[in-house]
């Protein structure tokens, strides 16, 4: 049975935005439109955090009430943010002929390739850059071929080297703004130091989009991947990833499969707070499967650690440091400390010594 969302409750009736469709979801939406206060904090909430897709697919179905202007607020945004990911679309295009010609492997992640291949439309999850993964090894020379194209690299590679071994990835900026991330790995930190790219490099699907093919992850590695995204890409839970994590299961992905794929790669620990956090923010009911493996998995003290390192004040540094325990052998736990202690180029914006200070006070709290 489904419950109706406390209109006085923006977090909540936001958390139904991001859940709004899901078969497995108890949340209903609110039985008449939002008064001008409750709408004002739940519209500021839902475009900061891109459910605009969502909450535009729930109006267009009529399952979400919306008063005129409402309507009207929800349909300007969305068609603003379609437009871009045309535009983001058209450019993927033209990255992926690049990439090919240059003989540089690659999968696109996330954007493009969730609306896609994860929704029944793809306007229902709007995306505001591109994410592509490539081969350490071919990194640099992803690299080269973006700045050959104008791309402005945000941060320097800490020491010569560490991007192949070490980089979750490295983010560009191109003319016009748009910002493209390209990824030796999943997620930063610990979790994603202890990751095989290569079993998601090998593990692939594909994407038609404009009538060319493009390689993606494979359905239990987008699945992955999203738990990854939700749990530890950023300080609060990414509802995005959320919704596409329990999409991707909604669309029929075997639970067995992604559960193999978590544990083998070392992240079975965040796919279960993943799981928790759609049980808990998006009243979602998991697969039999699924939901028995959760009740029976407990997180080791290291997994309990490295997860701790991902919130709060100081995470950048404290996940950087807790990620040693990632690195294999001492020589290349020596060359990650080094480079991310005694960086090169530190950066000019930043300082380094008050920086690792905090980090380094958080690891005793």
């Amino acid at each position: 049975m489904r419950s109706a969302v406390d209109p006085a409750d923006a977090q909540a009736a936001v958390d139904a935005v991001a859940a709004a469709g899901l078969d497995r979801s108890r949340w209903a939406p609110p039985a008449a439109p939002l008064d001008d206060r409750s709408w004002s904090a739940v519209w500021a909430l839902v475009r900061n955090r891109r459910l605009v897709g969502l909450l535009a697919a729930a109006a267009a179905s009529e399952t979400w009430p919306l008063t005129d202007d409402q309507h009207d607020a929800v349909h300007a945004a969305h068609r603003q943010a379609l437009a871009a990911c045309l535009l983001l679309e058209r450019l993927v295009l033209d990255l992926h002929a690049a990439l090919d010609a240059a003989a540089i492997e690659h999968r696109l992640l996330k954007g493009p390739a969730h609306a896609h291949l994860l929704y029944p439309d793809p306007s229902m999850r709007t995306f505001v850059d591109v994410d592509l993964l490539v081969p350490g090894a071919a990194l640099a020379s992803a690299a080269a071929l973006l700045a050959e194209r104008g791309g402005r690299r945000r941060f320097p590679e800490p020491r010569p080297g560490f991007d192949r071994r070490f980089t979750k990835g490295a983010s560009f900026t191109l003319t016009g703004g748009w910002e493209i991330d390209l990824h030796r790995t999943l997620t930063p930190g610990p979790f994603g130091l202890a990751l095989d790219p290569q079993v998601l490099l090998v593990r692939r699907d594909r994407l038609q989009l404009a009538g060319i093919w493009i390689d993606v992850l494979d359905p239990a590695g987008r699945a992955l991947h999203a738990a990854l995204h939700a749990v530890l890409g950023s300080p609060e839970p990414n509802p995005v990833a959320l919704r596409d994590l329990a999409q991707a299961i909604e669309v029929g992905l075997d639970a067995g499969e992604l559960i193999d794929l978590a544990e083998s790669q070392g992240a079975g620990a965040p796919l279960a707070v993943a799981i928790d956090l759609l049980v808990d923010r998006f009243g979602w009911e998991p697969p039999p499967q699924l939901r028995a493996w959760r009740a029976r998995r407990a997180p080791s003290g290291r997994e309990r650690r490295w997860l701790r390192s991902y919130a709060g004040a100081g995470a950048s540094v404290r996940k950087a440091l807790v990620a040693t325990e990632a690195v294999r052998g001492l020589p290349a736990k020596a060359a990650y400390l080094r480079a991310v202690v005694w960086p090169a180029d530190p950066g000019a914006d930043r300082s380094t010594a008050d920086r690792w200070r905090r980090g380094v006070a958080s690891l005793r709290r």
